[in-house]
């Protein structure tokens, strides 16, 4: 058998707004933190194998140099006679020869 649900009228009370965005307050401002403290253990500078590499890459570059990494630079720097280039701290200036041999400035 159907019975009717008893309807109630229930209507949604506005919300009420001042229509203004309020930021919410600024966090506290944290202390930085200290840099962790080096732990006794294994160096990590290159002093141990800094010999090998210079013999290794010498003047020219290794043979990576010379085939990969130096003629993929070159095409996609494309320098051109008398462009200023910067080569900063890449190792025994081997692609700075390659630059000032195309005419760049380096």
């Amino acid at each position: 058998m159907y019975r009717p649900i008893l309807e109630t009228s229930i209507v949604p009370q506005p919300v009420k707004s001042d229509r203004r965005h309020k930021r919410p307050p600024n966090p506290p401002a944290r202390k930085p933190k200290a840099p962790p403290r080096r732990q006794a253990g294994p160096r990590t500078h290159w002093e141990n194998v800094a010999e090998w590499y210079d013999t290794l890459v010498g003047a020219e570059g290794s043979e990576y140099h010379q085939k990969v990494v130096l003629p993929g630079v070159l095409r996609l720097l494309n320098p051109q006679p008398g462009q200023a280039v910067l080569d900063v701290a890449c190792g025994q200036g081997v692609l700075c020869r390659r630059l000032y041999e195309r005419g760049a400035r380096v």
